[in-house]
């Protein structure tokens, strides 16, 4: 599936780049955020983490 915008590098609250996440605002005007990662020496591009349930990324969690 084509996107229509490019992904952007997310940012934090202070205006660094955040590595390895991306956002791209859909058509709604909702802020949508992939990711890229390795596992288990399988390489993953720009995996959708909104619309993933288990992920929750909507929300900002600090520990």
């Amino acid at each position: 599936m084509a996107r229509k915008n490019k992904l952007e590098i997310a940012k934090d609250k202070k205006g660094n780049n955040v590595k390895n996440i991306y956002t791209l605002v859909n058509s709604s005007g909702k802020t949508e955020y992939f990711t890229s990662f390795m596992l288990d020496g399988k390489s993953y591009q720009k995996k959708n983490l909104t619309k993933n349930k288990n992920y929750n990324a909507t929300c900002q969690r600090r520990s």
